[in-house]
């Protein structure tokens, strides 16, 4: 080599207006020198920088070229992320995890045989990006919060809240589903087997009931000591027990395929019909 380069670096983050999203790009300055001190003045060289995840020698996450001209000075200036992209995608760094470290290789005559400078780590201005995703939550006296949707096991999220893989637990409090105007609130639960658990381990009160109510007065109720179903009390007696008036619809033709014990109400006849595993007998 023709020199041994050294690089005085000066590193800021594009400045931005408040509550805009920051650019993703890097300012980067630097001055190239020789072993003397002198300064490679109005020199076309070429730059490999590498942003290494957890130390020196980590991982390299992101990497990129630069071919520009020092000034009068020696002097360099580019910007890290609007370079031509070598591997990984800046915009795609997740500045909230590992230490992160600046690799710089040089090639004083703009070529691509490149010659190792030094590695820095990346200290608080960098994660000025990070903060571009953190500014999507506020904080209002003991709240926080966030209008955007918020994924857990996923990167993905498709509602405002979309947990993936996991679970989600609710101790000593309410998992409360409120609607507006005339849509009301929905809760949908639903997998491959169709079926809702309910853990007696969980529950305090009603032990392992499962109850549906309307306006504190209409209650339908699953028991889970007895196996009873309840509608209108929550302390069902039988396996179905209704308390209040039960309407079975007439229909005018006897169902196909009985089974003993099934029953139906006559459209033509008026009565209640009950299969006896052989034939259809009305109740009265």
């Amino acid at each position: 080599m023709k020199y041994l380069l050294t690089i005085i670096i000066l590193v800021t983050i594009i400045s931005s207006s408040f509550c805009q999203s920051p650019p993703q790009l890097i300012n980067y300055q630097g001055v190239a020198r020789d072993l003397s001190g002198n300064p490679l003045t109005s020199q076309n060289i070429s730059l490999r920088m590498s942003i290494l995840s957890g130390s020196p020698t980590g991982t390299i996450e992101y990497a990129e070229v630069h071919n520009v001209t020092t000034n009068t000075l020696g002097l360099f200036s580019i910007q890290i992320g609007g370079g031509s992209v070598q591997a990984g995608t800046f915009s795609s760094i997740n500045w909230g995890t590992n230490s992160h470290y600046l690799q710089l290789e040089m090639d004083e005559n703009g070529g691509t045989t490149y010659t190792m400078v030094g590695t820095t780590q990346m200290l608080s201005v960098p994660y000025a990006l990070y903060a571009e995703n953190s500014a999507a939550w506020s904080v209002k006296d003991d709240t926080v919060y966030t209008y955007k949707n918020v994924g857990i096991g996923t990167n993905n999220p498709t509602g405002k809240l979309n947990v993936t893989d996991g679970n989600l637990r609710v101790d000593r409090g309410q998992l409360v589903v409120c609607g507006g105007g005339t849509s009301g609130g929905k809760l949908i639960l639903c997998d491959n087997q169709w079926k809702v658990q309910v853990r007696d381990t969980l529950l305090a009160g009603y032990g392992s009931s499962m109850m549906f109510m309307t306006q504190n007065t209409n209650h339908a109720v699953l028991t889970g000591t007895s196996g009873n179903f309840g509608i209108g009390t929550l302390a069902p007696q039988r396996k179905l027990h209704i308390n209040n008036v039960m309407r079975l619809e007439p229909r005018a033709t006897a169902p196909s395929n009985p089974s003993k014990g099934d029953m139906y109400m006559d459209d033509t006849q008026n009565k209640l019909m009950v299969y006896d595993g052989t034939i259809w007998r009305a109740c009265w």
